[in-house]
């Protein structure tokens, strides 16, 4: 069965809107936990900046496959481009990052809604998946979220 744009739509939607919830209910002092200790180190708050960069370059990969391009370059070095950008974004306070996140998740959205479904199966390349489909890029920003929302719920567990 093909995938359908709407139902992937709905699914960015509902996922967003669990990650702004989560994201809305933190106290002011779980943001500056830090989730990971090795690579990029990151706080709760740069790893919401984080998800916002990939909300945009991975939408920035998908309108490049729909206009006929090959997707992410062929050499991309996601560590770099991370440890680029993530301080980039989160040099905005939590609140306006959460509603950035919600902002760029909703077009996100809107883009994958006004898709058929031959655009979703149009392959490029992307520098985690390698050669795969518009869908499937839209299923990874999905999982991508919630592995780092899971990161982040067991860091505050052990850190009450």
């Amino acid at each position: 069965m093909a995938d359908n744009p709407l139902h992937l739509a709905e699914r960015l939607l509902a996922e967003g809107q669990k990650i702004v919830g989560f994201f809305h209910n933190l106290e002011v002092g779980q943001w500056e936990l830090q989730i990971y200790m090795d690579g990029g180190q990151w706080t709760v708050h740069e790893i919401l900046a984080h998800l916002i960069s990939a909300e945009v370059g991975n939408t920035r990969i998908i309108k490049n496959i729909l206009a006929g391009g090959e997707g992410s370059p062929p050499v991309f070095d996601i560590d770099g481009f991370n440890a680029q950008d993530v301080p980039h974004w989160s040099s905005a306070a939590s609140r306006e990052l959460i509603d950035d996140f919600h902002h760029r998740r909703t077009l996100t959205a809107e883009v994958t809604k006004s898709l058929s479904v031959e655009e979703l199966e149009r392959t490029g390349r992307h520098p985690f998946l390698g050669a795969t489909t518009v869908a499937d890029i839209l299923k990874l920003i999905i999982v991508h979220n919630r592995l780092h929302l899971r990161d982040i719920q067991r860091a505050l567990e052990n850190n009450p």
